[in-house]
């Protein structure tokens, strides 16, 4: 077992990097479907769906964030 500080930064730097290896795709894959949401989706449309206080719109939201977590769930699942 390693003691001190060196070892211990090493391990936890070695251990961060594989978490964002593993799940780095997702981030980008998110980013870039944010992205073509926001270019291709009107602001106007978006706030009429979801800028409401009601079930609809907090029922679409749930089901666009439940999708990307659906996203990141499979892709760890394949890696197992």
């Amino acid at each position: 077992m390693k003691t001190g500080l060196l070892p211990g930064l090493s391990d936890a730097a070695i251990t961060s990097f594989g978490f964002f290896w593993k799940s780095g795709w997702a981030f980008v894959m998110g980013y870039a479907i944010s992205a073509l949401i926001q270019a291709f989706v009107p602001k106007k449309w978006l706030t009429r769906q979801l800028g409401e206080a009601n079930l609809t719109s907090v029922s679409l939201a749930t089901i666009f964030g439940a999708n990307s977590v659906l996203f990141a769930g499979i892709g760890h699942g394949l890696e197992a």
